[in-house]
């Protein structure tokens, strides 16, 4: 918007000051579309001073520099298009475990772009690329290989702490996946360690907090029960109720109901089955409610 007064008012040396700025930002966290609308303000003081431009840069490394942004948003639109369709075949078989499951997710993992890391020509494309291959993996059954993109995918992420700030849903999601694997693979240690690296993360929004609460919880309480550790599960209940209230409404009612399975499963596996049952009711009594909600 500066640029812009900056530009109808003629002064063309400060808009591309501020534009420089702008582009310094806009690279430092890949925001390629900003930096395509900065270029297109670029080529229209080259148009009006084209004396001025040419001071800075050359016309020809401008049609470079956007030639290269128009090939980095296709290859991330590419590992997208990949990871989104693999995504959905998941959901929709419930795992693919089946031969023609199994057969269309082979197809999807035949794409070029997944034969090695040297076709990436972004972060964002990298993430894509790691995320595909630990689904592939998980998908086949194969945990160990799925667990090496998920390490190699936070590790990304944890070389980049601007990109955790600027997109921390995508930092907790494969934190999440991780756990998911070190469940699997029984690596305790290493999956508590990613619990507190998960809790321990610096974020204010009440929205991200909620997230990392009702993620993690969920994730502890099933691996306790998974090893047989129920004490060690009833010792994290009261945490979990004063999260529940600390965040109520902020929860969806799918992760509140395995919520409340879980702690029931805890308190049965501990042979107090009147708590357990106390849980299973609250489970049966917010499912009616979403039930009743769903008439409307």
């Amino acid at each position: 918007l500066n640029a812009e007064i900056l530009f109808e008012k003629g002064f063309y040396r400060q808009c591309l000051s501020i534009l420089e700025k702008a582009k310094k930002i806009a690279r430092q966290y890949e925001k390629h579309l900003q930096i395509m609308e900065i270029i297109d303000w670029e080529k229209r003081i080259i148009t009006s001073q084209p004396d001025l431009i040419k001071q800075k840069r050359s016309v020809d490394e401008i049609w470079e520099e956007e030639t290269q942004l128009i090939e980095k948003i296709k290859n991330i639109n590419e590992y997208f298009n990949i990871s989104s369709n693999i995504i959905h075949l998941a959901r929709n078989t419930g795992g693919v475990r089946n031969s023609e499951s199994l057969e269309k997710l082979e197809k999807l993992f035949q794409h070029p772009l997944l034969n090695n890391e040297q076709q990436i020509l972004s972060f964002e494309a990298k993430i894509y690329f790691f995320h595909i291959h630990s689904i592939y993996f998980r998908e086949k059954g194969e945990i160990e290989a799925s667990y090496y993109y998920c390490e190699k995918l936070v590790a990304l992420f944890e070389s980049f702490p601007h990109k955790i700030k600027k997109e921390p849903r995508q930092y907790i999601a494969a934190l999440s996946n991780l756990l998911l694997c070190q469940e699997e693979l029984k690596k305790t240690d290493a999956f508590l360690n990613t619990i507190h690296k998960l809790r321990t993360m610096p974020e204010k929004s009440k929205d991200i907090q909620s997230r990392i609460f009702a993620n993690s919880f969920l994730q502890e309480l099933r691996m306790y029960i998974r090893t047989g550790q129920f004490e060690r599960g009833i010792s994290i209940i009261q945490d979990i109720e004063k999260g529940l209230q600390k965040y109520q409404g902020r929860i969806g009612s799918a992760l509140q109901l395995n919520m409340y399975y879980y702690i029931s499963c805890i308190w049965f596996g501990a042979d107090n089955y009147s708590k357990s049952l106390h849980w299973l009711n609250k489970l049966l009594n917010l499912f009616k409610t979403e039930q009743r909600k769903d008439m409307y």
